[in-house]
Formats: C-alpha cells, sequence, structure tokens
C-alpha cells in the first residue's frame, strides 16, 4: 500500500475481511459485493473495493480509497468495511464504490452499474453487484 493507505490496484496486497484500525478523521464505507450468477469462486480470489470521486465530467475517477480481500474459500456476498479519510469529502461532490473480483491475473468479475455513496442523500451501507467478464 502507499503511504497515504490508498492501495495500488492489482498491487494491492490482499487484507483479511475483518476491519481494521484507522485514523482520528476517518470514516467508513461498508457493504457487500455480489453476483447474481450460480458460480462458484476458485479459491485464492481476490475481491477489491475502491472509494472514488466521480464529480469531474470527462475526467478519470480520483480514487480516495483502495482495500484488495483475499476471500480465503467465502462466496458471496463479501462484506467489506473500507474506510476513508472523511476531511477529503467535499458535499458538493459525487462519490462511488467500484469493486472487481480477480483470479490470479484474470478478472472474473467487475461493476458495471453506479453505486453512489455519502454525499446527496447517498448511505454509507451499499450492496455492489459486479458483472462476469466474458
Amino acid at each position: 500500500m502507499a503511504a497515504d493507505g490508498v492501495g495500488t490496484g492489482a498491487a494491492a496486497r490482499p487484507e483479511s475481511i475483518a476491519p481494521t484500525d484507522a485514523g482520528p478523521t476517518s470514516a467508513w464505507v461498508t457493504g457487500t459485493v455480489f453476483y447474481r450468477q450460480r458460480v462458484a469462486l476458485p479459491p485464492e480470489t481476490i475481491v477489491t473495493v475502491r472509494l472514488v470521486d466521480v464529480s469531474r465530467a470527462d475526467a478519470a475517477a480520483i480514487v480516495l480509497a483502495e482495500k484488495a480481500l483475499a476471500t480465503q474459500g467465502r462466496q458471496v456476498p463479501i462484506p467489506f468495511e473500507l474506510s476513508y479519510d472523511a476531511a477529503r469529502i467535499d458535499p458538493r461532490f459525487a462519490y462511488q464504490i467500484e469493486a472487481r473480483i480477480n483470479h490470479g491475473d484474470e478478472l472474473l468479475f467487475i461493476s458495471t452499474g453506479s453505486f453512489p455513496v455519502i454525499t446527496r442523500g447517498n448511505p454509507a451501507t451499499i450492496a455492489v453487484r459486479v458483472d462476469q467478464v466474458r
């Protein structure tokens, strides 16, 4: 993980599904990652969840927090708790949760919908649906 607590994508070290301690201005987004297909996840699967700022039109989302979770044989729904720096949240901006499920270097599932959180009346607890990559 980088010094600011944000993972570096595929290279992020998986953490356990249990929450970790956070700093004094930390807040949490919690929820589950799920899919509708009736298929089991292979062993050693990694679920990556990111909190992103999607306020800027025609620009890449800014990643505010990221966590890679080793499923350790668990199946969906996979719970997550993602800590972020509450001081970086602007109530005028829009934030979303993105999720993906990888087995090694193979992308199995990815969120394709919009999952808004935190501001503009959106919750801090959410169920994030991921779709199978074909």
